[in-house]
């Protein structure tokens, strides 16, 4: 993993001394090299910050070029597959000059164009400057495990792995976008391609960007697609199994040690089963404990330690900690962002940066294999079996035909029943499990400027991802990808891993694995209304018995006890009079009344780290 920057300059030469200024924002992504390179009479500029873990030498060097000097490439990832392409570019004539899968980026640009990307097995997100076309091209991996901003006005146009390096240009004015920040209270996060700042977006997940002439445009590479063509169950198993171990077995590549992050958890406990079957022996693993034990995992993740023998690394997280961990939060993410398990994450990145450089997970498992509690609302609690879109056609025929509210016969009461739930509206649902505040208690927090301009439609993110057609389980699992899985956990694990230089792995969301699991009919996912079912039955033989019965406790802190502490008074005289209410954001009389009317931690939480972000990266 690394950092990456770019700059073009449409009319006058990038000032030297203010790039490295902000390429050096990014030396945690990469502390053990750098590199820098101008084009076009200084106009335009690549940098990079080096996390050394494949081809150690300096001829890994970044920014990267082929052997004509016209393709120049700056990377942040891994390609797992980098060895394979390299065979059939070198037999189509391509010159290496080095072992790093960087160079692999060149030349399959220089042979494939925009469709090298449908090549690349990896986690990355890169920038090419093509010489011959003057051309700028950015991509996002599949899933969007790597983070990839830009930002542009009428004379420049700047890329970067954080917005912590564009905003070090003084010059890039840092407005709150009014919209982005009501996403935040919605969702906990700015999500999809929007950004806190205004001028400045995401490159989406399977996404690409093209720069030409000051005109961008992006386009979708990669999307998932269901059909439950895959019915047999003893297939499915194997299916599923095989491609597990094989992307297990693909993200070990390495030339520095390999780690693995464990709670203790079947997915996380799969991965380090597989990597001790893959070769790594002892496997290191990495955990993190809670001193409440309504929250601690650590005794599974012990269970799973012996089971495998493993060199097992731990640490408790307690509230005097966390209290101490609090002040890093919003230096950690530079957007305002919720999740509370990103106090572990980093404690967790911490403790394994002192052993290895590289971290497998097992990021991706719930989403991908149905394990989260709230999935079970989006089922027909009767036989298990999720909505489809010919239920619903069904129940709305029904309702409109057979239904009547006078009717009390019992099989017309159960049937009126199954109607309700399959019309109930599923999106309000997810935002009821996933989301914060709706439109009505943001309007009520905000300030008049900032009412005006945020969405009329809370739901908006939801709406764009959720497939009605499908079925209902199998649309939240995409909605969850395409939204909590991007935006907050792999947001997460990345600004918490990079600010230690660790470099985290998630073979679960390996593509191939995440096609095929959408190709497996979503009743061996859910089967015999057991979350997980399927992925259980395929790991079976690598895992302790008791590890694949364990409920899940999640890996977040136990907020409202921390409150209970003290942390609850502390929030309220923060955010009373803080910077959020002196900058005319939010409401000093509507903050007030919510603040005394609120008795959920998680909404204190919510607006304490906007408060602190906007302290660190405003004032």
């Amino acid at each position: 993993m690394c950092g990456i920057l770019g700059q073009i300059n449409s009319n006058k030469p990038i000032e030297e001394n203010t790039f490295l200024k902000m390429r050096e924002t990014l030396t945690h992504r990469g502390p053990d090299d750098c590199g820098l390179k101008f084009f076009e009479s200084g106009r335009i500029a690549l940098g990079h910050r080096r996390l050394s873990i494949i081809d150690l030498s300096s001829s890994a060097r970044q920014p990267m070029s082929n052997e004509h000097n016209d393709i120049w490439v700056v990377f942040n990832g891994e390609i797992y597959n980098f060895r394979q392409l390299r065979t059939r570019l070198e037999k189509k004539g391509h010159l290496f000059r080095n072992d790093s899968d960087t160079e692999v980026l060149v030349h399959a640009y220089e042979e494939w164009g925009d469709q090298c990307l449908l090549q690349l097995q990896g986690i990355f997100a890169f920038g090419i400057w093509d010489e011959r076309r003057k051309r700028l091209f950015l991509a996002r991996d599949h899933l969007g495990v790597k983070p990839l901003y830009y930002f542009r006005d009428k004379e420049r146009f700047y890329f970067a792995s954080q917005i912590r390096a564009i905003i070090a240009d003084d010059s890039v004015p840092r407005r709150i976008n009014a919209a982005s920040f009501g996403d935040y209270l919605a969702y906990g996060y700015v999500p999809f391609d929007r950004c806190i700042f205004e001028g400045m977006a995401k490159l989406p997940a399977g996404h690409y960007l093209t720069y030409q002439d000051g005109k961008v445009e992006i386009h979708k590479y990669w999307d998932l697609t269901y059909d439950g063509a895959i019915k047999d169950p003893e297939e499915a198993i194997r299916l599923v199994r095989s491609a597990v171990r094989d992307a297990v077995e693909a993200q070990l590549v390495s030339d520095v040690p390999v780690g693995v992050f464990l709670s203790g958890g079947i997915d996380s406990s799969a991965v380090a089963s597989l990597m001790k079957q893959s070769g790594s022996d002892p496997v290191k693993t990495f955990t993190i404990g809670f001193d409440d034990p309504a929250f601690d995992e650590t005794p599974y993740a012990s269970y799973v330690n012996r089971y495998l023998n493993a060199e097992a690394h731990h640490e408790k997280l307690s509230y005097d900690l966390g209290r101490e961990l609090i002040p890093m939060f919003p230096k950690i993410y530079d957007e305002p962002f919720f999740d509370t398990s990103g106090i572990p994450t980093y404690l967790v990145s911490r403790l394994a940066s002192r052993h290895v450089k590289v971290i497998l997970s097992g990021d991706g498992g719930d989403e991908i294999f149905a394990g989260y509690l709230w999935y079970d609302r989006f089922v027909e609690k009767a036989g298990y079996a999720p909505f489809s879109a010919r239920d619903y056609q069904i129940a709305r025929i029904l309702k409109h035909l057979f239904i009547g509210q006078s009717i009390q016969f019992a099989p017309i009461k159960r049937m009126r029943k199954w109607c309700d739930r399959v019309l109930s509206n599923p999106i309000k649902t997810y935002f009821q499990i996933q989301g914060f505040l709706d439109r009505e208690a943001q309007l009520e927090l905000l300030t008049r400027d900032y009412r005006e301009r945020i969405e009329k439609n809370t739901y908006w993110l939801f709406d764009m991802f959720f497939k009605t057609n499908w079925p209902r389980i199998t649309a939240a699992q995409y909605l969850d990808i395409k939204t909590y899985l991007v935006d907050d956990i792999l947001a997460k694990v990345d600004r918490a891993s990079m600010s230690h230089g660790l470099e985290v792995r998630v073979p679960l969301l390996d593509p191939k694995l995440v096609e095929l699991s959408f190709n497996i009919h979503c009743n061996l996912q859910y089967g015999n209304g057991e979350r997980k079912h399927l992925f259980k039955k395929a790991l079976k033989n690598d895992l302790p018995e008791d590890i694949l019965t364990t409920r899940k406790k999640g890996f977040s802190v136990p907020i409202d006890n921390w409150m209970n502490q003290g942390l609850h008074n502390e929030c309220l005289k923060t955010l009373k009079d803080g910077l959020l209410v002196q900058s005319g954001i939010l409401d000093p009389i509507g903050t007030a009344r919510f603040l005394n009317n609120c008795d959920r931690g998680k909404f204190l939480w919510l607006l304490l780290s906007a408060e602190l972000w906007a302290r660190t990266w405003l004032s």
